[in-house]
């Protein structure tokens, strides 16, 4: 037993991947969960929010530079995306050779930009499997 007190792990989110399902999207470079009042309540989130809470995001991968942990996936090329299997009927329907609109929230109530929404543009990665659970 060490003494030494436990350091927390570097990302928050990534308490949750092992302790709630969530997915892999290799086409955009997220590892995600459904937004639910459990999570909200534990990171101090807005359960209010519909979508898919991102918990982690592959540096290289198309949402590298774009989408950070905890903010939310609410909306792709304009449809909703409350859940993951909204999530995979929109990228079986989705030309991935074409660039994706994907709206993000900003979940973070101790932002100033509190629950703010934006519209970023990703090139999906071709050759990718769309979603891995």
């Amino acid at each position: 037993q060490s003494l030494l007190p436990q350091r927390p792990p570097q990302n928050p989110w990534d308490t949750l991947i092992e302790d709630y399902e969530a997915w892999d999207i290799d086409v955009l470079g997220v590892t995600v969960t459904e937004n639910n009042e459990d999570i909200a309540a534990r990171m101090k989130l807005s359960a209010n929010l519909p979508g898919l809470i991102v918990l982690r995001v592959a540096g290289s991968g198309p949402a590298g530079e774009h989408v950070s942990p905890g903010e939310i996936i609410q909306r792709i090329n304009n449809q909703p995306v409350r859940t993951i299997d909204d999530l995979e009927r929109i990228m079986t329907k989705t030309d991935m050779s074409r660039q994706l609109r994907i709206q993000v929230a900003n979940n973070n109530r101790s932002s100033s930009l509190r629950n703010m929404s934006r519209i970023v543009t990703l090139v999906p990665n071709m050759g990718e499997e769309s979603v891995v659970r």
